[in-house]
Order: structure tokens, then C-alpha cells, then sequence
């Protein structure tokens, strides 16, 4: 009984202090990460052209490049639209200001007559402050300046190059420090199933929201609202965060819209237009493609991704649910963790 006891201590302070290490070395961490994911997007790339007869380290080498310009190209196309809305903010506050103005003069009525109502049932409580502190562990968690920003994007893509150009080198040695054929036999089919799954869900995520992207804009375009190659840029991008992304889009739309129109049909029209499409992304295109094999918990999705961004910022948001999909489909191949994958199967 002791002896139980002491090693399930053990094991919680384990995982206590490897958690604790997680949190301390966020910094050098989420860059290997999300080069690892981009690395199981994009190393099919990679085998294709092997086949082709391009040998790795160019075939890597091409493939980052093609990266690089393709960031490039959308930082690029995204700055003066994001730039304008900048510029328009103090005019566009203002026009916000005066369209809710009936709204807020509603508000401070209730208000008022709420306060007159405690001052009959009760003594005005004696005053008090509230402080406010300064500040927010995002900037250190997500990139803390430009400069912070370029070095850790720097040292994302020579990550990524390794890993594309490489990383059968680490398949190779994994096998070779298996005692027998049958381990070796074993570890090799591990190693790939966990790589096709995972690699077909980020890849086919990945395509599935830049159509969503494509079509929210082309959506919002011909609705008229301003700069909706922005809108639809930025609904493909927090679309990786399931259920909070897209509430976070049909917010900032719903604002967009009340900037940008004055007539309540058209205010209406666009957060409606989304959350039909998003509806029907999320409830019957993404599931009918990936099937139930690589399908989640809703509920763990949820908890992971609050976790995430509580435990990493905003990186982990976007993370979390990758992350799940490999833990799941490793658990998948592991007999002794199958009540594992059962929870977290939807």
C-alpha cells in the first residue's frame, strides 16, 4: 500500500513539474511546435517531390521559400486594408458612438432607476477603489516586439526547413535503437500512422479554412462591406480555433457592420451571412470530409483550448487543437491507451 502510494506520488509530481517546465520554457517551445505542425502539413510536399527526383534538403529548401513568399504575399495584401481601418478608427468610433447613442441613453435610465431603487432598500455602502493592474502575461508569452516577433519567425522557418530535410533521420534512428525486428517493426507503423492521420486532419483543416476564408470575403464583398478581403482573411485564420474563433469573427463583423452601414437590414445581414456559412462549415463540410476517425470531443476541444490560451497565450489556442489530434490518434495505436482515446473521441 505504501509502496502504490509513493509511486502514484511520484507520478503526480511528475506531471506537475513537467507542466510547470512547459509553462518556464514557453518561449523556446511554441516555435518547435508550430514548426512541427507546419512540418506535418507540408512534408507530403516534400515526399512528392523526392519522387520527382528533387533530393530533400533542395526540396525543403523550396518548399520554405515558397512559404516565405507566400506569408510575404499576405502580410502584404493585408497591411493596407488593416492600415485603413487604423486610420478611419477615431471617425468611425465617433459614427459608433452616435448610432448607439439611443441604446447608451436607455442604458443610464435603468441605471439610474436601479440606483434609486438601492438607495430606498439600503445605506449607501462607504466608498472603495479598485485597482487595476498594469499589463498582461500575452506580451510575454506571444512574441513581446518586432524584433521578438522576427527573431522567433526566423527561427520558425530554419526549424521547419530541418524538420522537412531531416526528419527521416530521426525515423531512422528511432529504428535503430529498437532491440528487435519486431519493435522496430512496430515503432515504424506507429510512426506513420500518427504521421498520415495527422497530417491529412492539419492539411485538410488548412485547405477547408482558406476556402472558408475565400468564400466569406467573396460573400461580404459583393455585400458591399468594406475591405472584405480582411474580414475573410481573418475568419480562414481564427477559424483554427473551433467554437471561440468563429465567435470572435461574428463579433468583430457585427461591429464591421454597424461602422459601415446605416440601415439595420444590411447591420443584420453580414453576422447572418457568416453564421450561416460557418453553420454549415462546421456542421456538415468538415465532418463529412474528415469522417468520426479524427473527429473530437466537443467538450475537450472547448477545455483545450481555454487551457491553451491560459496555459500559452494565443499561440495555444491555435495549437491546442492539433495537439489533441495527435495525443488521440497516438492513444489510437496504444492498446493500454485506448480508454484514453475514448474520451477523447466525440
Amino acid at each position: 500500500m505504501t509502496v502504490l502510494f509513493s509511486s502514484r506520488a511520484l507520478t503526480g509530481i511528475f506531471i506537475l513539474a513537467l507542466f510547470f517546465s512547459l509553462y518556464v520554457a514557453r518561449s523556446f517551445l511554441l516555435p518547435i511546435i508550430i514548426a512541427f505542425l507546419l512540418n506535418l502539413i507540408l512534408a507530403p510536399l516534400v515526399r512528392s517531390l523526392k519522387q520527382l527526383g528533387v533530393n530533400d534538403g533542395l526540396a525543403a529548401a523550396l518548399i520554405v521559400i515558397a512559404l516565405l513568399e507566400g506569408a510575404a504575399f499576405a502580410v502584404l495584401a493585408l497591411a493596407e486594408p488593416a492600415s485603413q481601418w487604423m486610420q478611419r478608427s477615431p471617425v468611425l468610433l465617433q459614427q459608433a458612438e452616435r448610432k448607439l447613442f439611443p441604446l447608451k441613453e436607455a442604458v443610464k435610465e435603468v441605471e439610474k432607476t436601479a440606483e434609486e431603487v438601492e438607495d430606498l432598500t439600503k445605506a449607501k455602502p462607504e466608498g472603495y477603489s479598485i485597482e487595476i493592474e498594469q499589463g498582461s502575461q500575452l506580451k510575454d508569452i506571444l512574441f513581446t516586439s518586432t524584433w521578438g516577433t522576427v527573431t522567433n519567425l526566423i527561427f520558425i522557418f530554419f526549424l521547419l526547413y530541418f524538420f522537412l530535410a531531416f526528419g527521416d533521420l530521426f525515423l531512422h534512428k528511432l529504428v535503430k535503437v529498437m532491440p528487435t525486428w519486431t519493435q522496430k517493426r512496430q515503432a515504424l507503423e506507429m510512426v506513420y500512422e500518427v504521421q498520415a492521420k495527422v497530417s491529412r486532419y492539419l492539411l485538410t483543416i488548412t485547405l477547408i479554412n482558406l476556402g472558408l476564408g475565400l468564400v466569406v470575403g467573396t460573400t461580404l464583398y459583393f455585400i458591399d462591406l468594406p475591405n472584405a478581403l480582411l474580414w475573410g482573411a481573418l475568419a480562414g485564420l481564427f477559424n483554427f480555433i473551433p467554437y471561440l474563433g468563429p465567435l470572435g469573427i461574428f463579433i468583430i463583423l457585427t461591429g464591421a457592420a454597424i461602422l459601415s452601414f446605416e440601415e439595420l437590414s444590411q447591420v443584420l445581414l453580414v453576422p447572418g451571412v457568416f453564421l450561416f456559412i460557418t453553420t454549415l462549415e462546421g456542421q456538415l463540410i468538415t465532418p463529412l470530409i474528415l469522417g468520426r476517425s479524427l473527429s473530437l470531443n466537443p467538450l475537450v476541444i472547448f477545455l483545450g483550448i481555454t487551457f491553451g490560451v491560459w496555459f500559452w497565450g494565443i499561440p495555444g489556442a491555435f495549437t491546442a487543437v492539433p495537439l489533441l489530434v495527435i495525443a488521440k490518434t497516438i492513444c489510437d495505436h496504444s492498446s493500454s491507451l485506448t480508454p484514453i482515446s475514448e474520451f477523447l473521441a466525440r
